[in-house]
């Protein structure tokens, strides 16, 4: 096959911006059990800066990942074809995820599930003691604290549940009467919009859910995707297990469960009957918030569950790879990439060299076909940045929206950009999408429409500032950078059980979260160079992850004069 010549220069700006693209994502996962938000870890010195920290991150960064991989990787098949592309790629990405997939993730659950369980027992986590002694199940030091006047509402920083809530979880119906008996309000609402009575319901716990709709409880409540405490009751198994194993709750079998959904439904009916009942009005849903709720519904539904020999798995939203999605999402788009190219090569299809996609307003092209996946990203839970699809089978809407980064990464280096269209004006893309676009998109988040907009505006005004700035600064060859971009791809393989380990170390330090955010990454990076260096450069998982590398005394070889990274590393 004739492949198009290449250029002989090679873009180190792109290795280095590649290699921060991994880094951030180190700076990002340090940075949760320092924000206000669920979390499997929770610092006891929060602030909210980190929370904003997060989310701007989180609203490019994996974009900018994925238009990257989509350069190198039609650089690689220009310079090498397809067939090689593919085994190459498979080596460097399937490989590693499925290895990954057998260590470090039981090893971020292990971690994780210890985690919660000191927390519960905790007396400085921020856990309410009210909580701690509802999931202890301690009935004397329950009564205490209720007759105490304590909080009965004040939600554990965790998971954000109230103590009607967790007594809802663990099945205690007495606990949950005697809280609303003495003012606890029984319809305060999770982070992802459940109330007491979505939880009963979709654990069977028919008693618990008559007592809460004694006291009032809106039986048509519906949580943030739209889902109503009916519908819980049809909750598959799979998912009840991973809330009970999240939760830590025991005792759950799956036809006590069925059988109490039962009588919830029950429940449920009697009280629409009863002739007293006026149902709370609940506000109507415009035509695109019922389209998102319903395609949500849909990608969540029986439908894609499948039993791989582990037990029942749904294709859409199990949650089996972590942090290491982003390698399966990356192999899928690597083998819909070679297919294109196979199919355009046997139609004598190509992009046209003249087509004029890098110029001026032209780049406007981008913006409506991002916007349209973005509009059904943050149906259960809205924030800045884009649905993790951790499935084995990627969410679909994250999938189309990636992959336009992906394709305009692969488009971009057929075109070269000798001239430096992209990111041209960094200097005034940057303060802009930073300090204007940001902060409206944070401030629309309830707005469906324009909040996708902005976003949309946001990603690809910073994407294409951080490339335009880095062009600027590293347009030479540097070994430095080079040493970095090389170990970047394992630092971000390996961070996030050690994270989840530091997390839990300086938990209950009384440093500023500042100085603890800063402890913890310099910690998680200085050990992963130093493991990268004696346990990975030179040995068969750098070979994997990055090509043979060869010792400088044994070659005379200075790491500037190394393979490049970005040419046969995952990104």
């Amino acid at each position: 096959m004739h492949h198009k010549p290449v250029l002989d220069d090679r873009r180190h700006d792109l290795d280095a911006l590649r290699a921060v693209a991994m880094l951030l994502g180190i700076a990002l996962h340090v940075s949760l059990s320092l924000a206000p938000i669920p979390w499997a870890i929770q610092d006891t010195r929060q602030h909210s800066g980190f929370l904003y920290f997060f989310l701007a991150i989180h609203g490019f960064r994996m974009q900018l990942f994925f238009l990257i991989s989509g350069y190198f990787t039609m650089m690689l098949y220009r310079k090498r074809g397809s067939i090689a592309l593919l085994k190459q790629r498979a080596l460097r990405i399937v490989i590693p995820c499925l290895i990954g997939m057998a260590t470090i993730v039981p090893l971020d659950n292990w971690i994780v599930a210890r985690s919660i369980r000191l927390a519960s027992q905790s007396t400085a986590s921020g856990v309410p003691l009210l909580v701690r002694a509802i999931r202890a199940g301690d009935k004397s030091q329950i009564a205490d604290l209720v007759s105490q006047k304590t909080d009965l509402n004040k939600s554990d920083p965790q998971f954000r549940i109230t103590p009607v809530g967790w007594a809802t979880l663990v099945g205690d119906a007495e606990t949950v009467s005697l809280l609303i008996q003495n003012g606890a309000i029984p319809h305060i609402r999770t982070a992802l919009g459940n109330t007491p009575l979505h939880l009963a319901a979709e654990l069977g716990h028919a008693e618990i859910a008559q007592i809460l709709v004694d006291n009032g409880a809106n039986i048509h409540a519906v949580d943030r995707a739209g889902v109503s405490v009916e519908k819980k009751t049809e909750t598959r198994w799979d998912s009840v297990a991973e809330v009970a194993k999240t939760f830590q709750i025991e005792g759950l079998n799956a036809d006590d469960v069925a059988e109490g959904r039962l009588a919830v439904r029950e429940v449920l009916k009697k009280r629409e009957a009863d002739p007293s009942f006026v149902a709370e009005s609940t506000p109507d849903q415009d035509w695109l918030t019922r389209q998102r709720q319903a395609y949500v519904t849909w990608i969540e539904s029986d439908r894609f569950v499948v039993d791989v020999g582990l037990g029942p798995v749904q294709l859409f939203t199990s949650n089996h790879l972590h942090h290491l999605w982003f390698l399966w999402v990356l192999a899928a788009m690597v083998l819909g990439f070679s297919l294109v190219m196979w199919i355009g090569g046997r139609l004598g299809c190509h992009v046209p060299a003249g087509l004029p996609i890098l110029s001026g307003w032209r780049f406007l092209w981008l913006i409506p076909i991002t916007f349209l996946p973005q509009l059904l990203m943050g149906v259960r839970f809205p924030l800045v940045g884009p649905d993790t699809p951790g499935g084995l089978i990627g969410l679909p809407h994250t999938l189309v929206y990636y992959s336009i980064f992906f394709g305009f990464g692969a488009i971009y280096y057929d075109k070269h950009d000798s001239e430096g269209e992209v990111g041209r004006r960094w200097w005034l893309l940057l303060p802009v999408g930073l300090l204007v676009g940001f902060p409206a998109a944070l401030f629309t988040l309830s707005n469906t429409v324009p909040n996708a907009l902005i976003q949309v505006l946001y990603t690809w005004m910073v994407t294409f500032g951080l490339m335009g700035m880095f062009r600027a600064l590293w347009k030479r060859e540097s070994a430095w950078v080079r040493y970095v971009s090389d170990s970047a791809y394992w630092l971000y393989l390996m961070h996030l059980p050690f994270v989840f380990f530091l997390q839990e170390l300086v938990r209950e330090w009384p440093w500023p979260a500042l100085v603890k955010f800063v402890f913890m990454n310099v910690v998680t990076v200085l050990v992963g160079l130093v493991t990268y260096e004696y346990c990975v450069r030179y040995t068969w998982i750098g070979l994997v992850l990055n090509g043979r590398r060869h010792r400088p005394l044994a070659t005379n070889e200075s790491p500037a004069t190394a393979p490049a990274a970005t040419e046969l590393s995952a990104g």
